[in-house]
C-alpha cells in the first residue's frame, strides 16, 4: 500500500541530501544577502565531508568534479519562482501558475493549481524571485549523496538548462554509438564558475532607474568532462568511417551509382554495361609495414586516374602496386577493374626500395 501523496509516486526518486554549493558568503544578518563570491562554498554539517572536500579542492575552488543523480534533465534542475516569509515558503510558481501555495484557512500546502498574485508584474517587481538547484554528485567526496548548487541568477538559469540540454544530446549520440542505452547521468560533468561581462540594471536608492550596464559576474556553466569528450569524437570518427567504408566509389563519368538499386527521381544512374559477378568476400588481408590495412574508395580512386594517365600516353595498362596490394581482388572487381590481361608495374620509390616483385 502506499499513501497518496506522500508514496503514490512510483518514478519519485531522492537521492540523500549531503549539502550544498553556494555562490555568496554569510549572510551578515537575517535582512541581508552575503556578499558575491568568486567561487563555490562548500556547506555541508558533516565536518569529515568538508575536510574531504577541501583536501580535493581547497577553501575557494572554481572547477568541480561531477556527476549528474537522475536521468532526466528536469530531475537534475530543479528551478521555480518562490515566495518566503518570516515562517518559511509561501508559494512556489512558474511566474503565472502557482504549484505549491501555503492554504492560509487549513493551515497546509495545496498543489492545487492557483494563479500566482503577482503573474501580471515585471519580473523584477514579482513578489516570487528565481530559486534554482542543480543536482550533483561529486565523486571525490566517495559516497553516492546529492549536493544542492544554489543559484537564483537568470544568467545561471539560462546557461544551465541549455547546458543540459546539450549533455542530453550527447547521451542520446553515445548511445547510438556504444549500441545501449547511456544516460546523462553517465556522462562524467565538469561544473565551472566563470567570469563573464553581463548587461546589469542600474539601481539607486532601491530602485530601478531603467539604464543598463555591463558588469562582471561570476557564472555557473556545466561541461563534458575533457577526457571523455576526446574519447567520444574517437568513437564517432570510428562510427562514421566504417559506415563511409560500405559505400561504393562513384563511376568513372562522374555520375553516382545507384547502391540501393533505387533510383532518387530526376537524377540519373550510372548503369555498369559489364557488370562483373559478386565474388565472396575475402578475409582482411595482413597489415603492411605495421599498419592496419583500411579499404577505401580513394584507393580505387587512384588506380582509374593511373589507368587515364596510360591511356594518355598511349603506353600499356599501369597500376601502383603498393596500391593493389592493398586491396583485395573482390574489391577491385566490385569497382570494375579487372588485372587478368594487365601487367602491374611499380610506381612507386619505396616499393623498389622494397624489391618487391612485379
Amino acid at each position: 500500500m502506499a499513501v497518496i501523496g506522500l508514496t503514490d509516486d512510483k518514478n519519485r526518486k531522492v537521492y540523500p541530501f549531503l549539502g550544498k554549493l553556494r555562490k555568496g558568503d554569510k549572510k551578515p544578518n537575517a535582512k541581508q544577502p552575503g556578499k558575491d563570491l568568486s567561487y563555490l562554498r562548500f556547506v555541508c554539517t558533516d565536518p569529515d565531508m568538508v575536510r574531504t572536500f577541501e583536501a580535493e579542492y581547497g577553501k575557494e575552488p572554481r572547477v568541480i568534479n561531477c556527476f549528474l543523480p537522475y536521468n532526466t534533465v528536469d530531475a537534475n534542475f530543479i528551478n521555480w519562482r518562490e515566495e518566503w516569509g518570516k515562517s518559511g515558503m509561501r508559494h512556489r510558481c512558474d511566474g503565472k501558475t502557482m504549484a505549491v501555495w501555503w492554504d492560509e484557512a487549513r493551515g497546509i500546502f495545496s498543489n492545487e493549481p492557483k494563479p500566482c498574485p503577482y503573474a501580471d508584474l515585471p519580473n523584477h517587481e514579482k513578489g516570487c524571485s528565481l530559486a534554482g538547484n542543480l543536482q550533483i554528485v561529486i565523486p571525490e567526496l566517495r559516497t553516492l549523496k546529492r549536493v544542492e548548487v544554489v543559484t537564483s541568477s537568470i544568467w545561471d538559469f539560462v546557461e544551465l538548462h541549455g547546458n543540459l540540454m546539450v549533455i542530453e544530446e550527447k547521451a542520446v549520440q553515445a548511445s547510438a554509438i556504444a549500441r545501449r542505452t547511456i544516460s546523462i547521468a553517465s556522462i562524467p560533468l565538469v561544473l565551472v564558475r566563470s567570469p563573464r561581462m553581463v548587461p546589469c540594471p542600474v539601481v539607486e536608492n532601491g530602485k530601478r532607474t531603467g539604464k543598463r550596464v555591463r558588469q562582471e559576474k561570476w557564472l555557473l556553466h556545466l561541461e563534458v568532462n575533457p577526457a571523455w569528450w576526446v574519447a567520444m569524437v574517437e568513437a564517432l570518427n570510428e562510427y562514421c568511417l566504417s559506415a563511409a567504408d560500405r559505400l561504393q566509389l562513384a563511376a568513372p563519368d562522374g555520375k553516382p551509382a545507384d547502391l540501393d538499386g533505387d533510383d532518387i527521381e530526376g537524377e540519373a544512374t550510372y548503369i555498369d554495361p559489364e557488370p562483373e559477378p559478386e565474388a565472396p568476400p575475402e578475409p582482411p588481408p595482413a597489415a603492411t609495414n605495421g599498419h592496419p590495412v583500411y579499404y577505401r574508395p580513394d584507393f580505387i580512386a587512384r588506380i582509374r586516374q593511373l589507368e587515364a594517365e596510360s591511356a594518355a600516353l598511349g603506353d600499356p595498362l599501369v597500376h601502383d602496386q603498393a596500391l593493389l596490394d592493398e586491396m583485395p581482388m573482390s574489391e577491385l572487381k566490385k569497382a570494375g577493374i579487372d588485372l587478368a590481361n594487365h601487367v602491374a608495374v611499380l610506381r612507386s620509390s619505396h616499393a623498389e626500395q622494397a624489391e618487391l616483385p612485379l
